[in-house]
């Protein structure tokens, strides 16, 4: 009779070396195959690669040179707000009317000057000084009160002018001295070349 080695002598499939246990056909499993597990780790680094390689392929026109900006405005500028770096500009030192950025103006002074809770009764001479029936309103009356809150939420969200130039008369006792006021402030603020007429930026010419 014979052992069971000498029996399987030439038709048993042999042990593979380092392989103790799972195994069949002559294979170790992938789980105890650090061939395979080599080979895997290979695979992922190339792909881990090529993907890269892709990005770094799609991301290039992304640096490429910038084409030349076409703007609807006559005007424009752009700052870095951190350094004060001038990035783009056109026309940017030519004189122009500052038209509804000057609410900004009025209410700065009506945020630094006056006192917000407070109410404001609007005059007869606020509703109508330099405007025309075209100009943007909120839709004041005369003795009607508001807060001044309310007014500086106005101007800056729907630019009622009517608001701006209640605003000036409670500010500054009359528009005039206020409009003095808007232009001192400029100054201090290095706004030199700016120079404000009316609290409202409306123009009738």
């Amino acid at each position: 009779m014979l052992s069971r080695t000498q029996s399987c002598r030439g038709r048993c499939p042999q042990r593979p070396a380092g392989g103790t246990r799972s195994w069949r056909d002559g294979r170790l499993s992938k789980k105890h195959n650090p061939q395979s597990k080599k080979a895997r780790q290979l695979l992922s680094k190339g792909a881990f690669c090529l993907i890269l390689a892709l990005l770094t392929l799609f991301a290039v026109p992304a640096f490429a040179e910038p084409t030349e900006l076409e703007l609807h405005s006559h005007a424009a500028i752009l700052m870095d707000q951190r350094t004060g770096n001038v990035l783009f500009e056109q026309s940017a030192r030519e004189q122009l009317p500052p038209a509804s950025l000057t609410k900004i103006m009025t209410a700065i002074l009506a945020i630094e000057l006056g006192d917000l809770d407070e109410f404001v009764v609007v005059s007869e001479n606020a509703l109508d000084y330099g405007l025309s029936p075209l100009a943007a309103r909120l839709g004041l009356l005369e003795g009607e009160e508001m807060r001044l809150r309310d007014l500086v939420s106005a101007i800056m969200l729907t630019s009622g002018n009517d608001a701006a130039n209640v605003i000036a008369e409670h500010i500054g006792g009359d528009i005039h001295t206020f409009v003095t006021m808007m232009n001192l402030r400029a100054i201090q603020l290095g706004a030199f070349d700016t120079f404000f007429m009316n609290p409202t930026g409306f123009q009738q010419d």
